[in-house]
């Protein structure tokens, strides 16, 4: 059976390991990515092929390349703010990788005419689910370090508190976990599906 692999995660700063980069501007950065593991297909009649339903999508944290500085002129809480904020860099692409996972499941049993067009299939949704990644990510670090106090940069000292901004993507980024979809969609197991994250930064105005 396919599975999603690592859509909740609670990160906290043990799990950054990496060194921070020569000359970085920042406070600390998430490594966060998802894989699809390849697809298998059986021959079906006509010469055709159908994709197995053994996909794996999985949201991987890279200890390794996730930093943090040293914060021990910070507060517990000016931490745990930042530490909030990096979470929400993990959230995001796992909401994003439970998204594709649920897009490809629509198809798990899909007949194509040869291999090739069925790794397409596939390779086609990762692209987009991949851009969606890249945009709402880079959206949330301009928007939340560009327009309040909490701009985790060094340069200018811990932040001193949690910004409005930050908050509102939080409780979005963390609706996604909880929105279900309005035509009442379920998983197999009868879990209701819930709506694409994109879909909600949209609606709440996160994207100009």
């Amino acid at each position: 059976m396919s599975s999603l692999i690592g859509l909740r995660r609670t990160l906290t700063w043990d799990d950054f390991k990496g060194s921070p980069p020569p000359g970085s501007k920042f406070s600390a950065l998430t490594a966060s990515n998802f894989i699809v593991s390849n697809p298998t297909f059986q021959n079906v009649a006509g010469g055709k092929v159908q994709r197995v339903d053994q996909l794996i999508v999985t949201v991987v944290f890279d200890k390794n390349t996730s930093w943090k500085i040293p914060m021990n002129n910070w507060s517990l809480q000016q931490q745990q703010d930042l530490l909030d904020h990096e979470q929400g860099h993990y959230d995001i692409t796992a909401l994003i990788a439970r998204d594709l996972f649920i897009r490809l499941m629509a198809g798990k049993n899909k007949v194509y005419n040869d291999k090739a067009a069925g790794v397409e299939d596939i390779e086609s949704w990762k692209r987009i689910y991949k851009a969606n990644e890249n945009k709402a990510q880079v959206q949330y670090d301009d928007v939340t370090m560009n327009s309040q106090l909490n701009t985790f940069l060094p340069s200018v000292g811990p932040p001193p508190t949690k910004g409005s901004t930050q908050d509102k993507w939080e409780r979005v980024i963390a609706s996604g976990f909880t929105t279900v979809r309005p035509l009442g969609d379920t998983a197999p197991d009868g879990t209701p599906y819930k709506v694409e994250l994109m879909d909600i930064l949209v609606k709440a105005g996160m994207f100009q």
